[in-house]
């Protein structure tokens, strides 16, 4: 737009006579030309922590009447490595590109509504304080009309994300673990870890009376020695490589040995049946009964039927003693044998006891 004025100088106009002067509102421009180009800096804070990746947006508006030429987006690395190939200007990838050594943006018209830049940076470390501030940096020349070149220098707006996981030292908790005479257990390292940091693990002691393998995550595989049951122990140092602390988790094992036990089971679907079994009971309760000591080419497992009458609650009738061979291969896959029969009308409950030796 051009204005028509007409003005009367003092200096060197003895006449005073008026001159016509034309002032263009472009002229206006050269006193700050950079207020109007903007940038505005965007950050996704959805999770952060040592290890996360911070995805920042730029967005870059001209409103000036100049065209913004050899455009140039900086950003320096805030607590972090810059993410590879991660660099895109309006969605297209800038292989090679990074905005600690400046993002190319060419030149942007005024007919341009915004570019948008988008970079990401990895955080390596526990900022001091527990915060990551960032802030973009646009650089480039303004072309107006009649040639005219101002070179300007824009920064964004401060971006500060908050950092949760700020140095807190670890804290060991309860690695108890309970394992079976001769049988392995797998388990991992149990640490309260703040920092959300990546940790690593190192044996420290190994254990008297089994062994164990330990991986780097904390996991690790536990197997006591033929025979033993107590207690052991083995102690493991956990490192934050990041924050800089350590522990030493101490595992305490109970090895718990193996017992016999004798397994019932009901054929009566009442909650209040009863089964007795008593010492008297034993190979001379039967005439065909055999003892565990009795030399037979195939050795067997007792199996005792006690039938209780309603009547007589406490009467115990004389039991059937069924011998069951001990190869049965039904016996050795499910230790339990099921009783199928039809009790006497008077008779409401019946009780199996299967008595499995060790």
């Amino acid at each position: 737009m051009v204005v028509r004025a007409r003005v009367t100088p003092f200096f060197n106009n003895p006449g005073g006579e008026q001159i016509t002067v034309n002032i263009s509102s472009h002229d206006c421009d050269h006193h700050h030309p950079e207020r109007d180009v903007l940038v505005k800096l965007s950050a996704d804070t959805s999770s952060i922590t040592v290890g996360s990746i911070i995805t920042f947006t730029v967005q870059v508006f001209n409103n000036s009447r100049g065209i913004l030429t050899n455009a140039f987006l900086f950003n320096p690395t805030p607590t972090g490595t810059v993410v590879p190939n991660s660099v895109t200007v309006n969605g297209f990838p800038q292989p090679g590109a990074s905005p600690v050594t400046g993002i190319s943006l060419g030149t942007i018209p005024v007919q341009v509504n915004f570019v948008s830049v988008t970079y990401q940076f990895r955080v390596v470390s526990v900022p001091s304080p527990a915060e990551i501030i960032g802030q973009a940096t646009l650089t480039g020349t303004l072309l107006f009309s009649r040639g005219r070149q101002v070179a300007i220098s824009v920064l964004s707006n401060v971006a500060t994300i908050p950092f949760p996981g700020a140095c807190i030292p670890l804290q060991a908790t309860n690695n108890g673990i309970i394992a079976r005479e001769g049988e392995g257990v797998k388990s991992f390292i149990k640490i309260a870890n703040p920092s959300r940091s990546p940790l690593l693990f190192k044996l420290l002691s190994h254990p008297k009376h089994g062994c164990m393998k330990l991986l780097i995550d904390g996991r690790y595989a536990y197997k006591p020695n033929r025979g033993f049951s107590g207690e052991d122990i083995f102690t493991v140092l956990v490192v934050d490589p990041v924050c800089h602390f350590t522990a030493i988790a101490r595992v305490i094992v109970q090895v718990k040995k193996k017992r016999c036990h004798h397994h019932k089971y009901s054929s009566s679907s009442s909650p209040h049946s009863h089964s007795h079994y008593d010492s008297h009971y034993d190979s001379h309760s039967h005439p065909h009964s055999h003892s565990h000591s009795y030399s037979h080419p195939h050795p067997t497992h007792t199996l005792i039927l006690v039938s209780v009458p309603t009547a007589i609650p406490k009467v115990v009738l004389n039991p059937v003693v069924v011998h069951v061979p001990r190869s049965n291969p039904f016996l050795h896959r499910k230790r339990s044998l099921a009783i199928h029969a039809t009790p006497n009308p008077s008779i409401l409950e019946s009780t199996a006891i299967y008595q499995m030796p060790c």
